[in-house]
């Protein structure tokens, strides 16, 4: 799933993408469904989830490139050494 919150707009676009071969290659293998609407019309309880939900991904994505960067750097002494 791909979101993007239009600020100025005050509308937000989801787009879910679903492959569609076994193993997609490009953009092109996969069906793009797009959705939009006010954030006005989400429920700020709803907002504060969604927030919770991307910082957590963020997190998550942020300590799993520290981590193989950390691991490639011991690598890298090893091999030197």
């Amino acid at each position: 799933m791909l979101s993007v919150i239009d600020s100025e707009n005050g509308k937000m676009q989801m787009a879910f993408l679903q492959a569609q071969v076994p193993h997609p290659k490009g953009v092109s293998y996969y069906k793009k469904t797009t959705a939009e609407f006010d954030v006005m019309d989400i429920h700020p309880i709803d907002q504060m989830e969604m927030h919770r939900h991307t910082r957590e991904m963020i997190f998550s994505t942020v300590t799993n490139i520290s981590m193989t960067f950390s691991k490639l750097q011991v690598t890298l002494e090893n091999f030197q050494s």
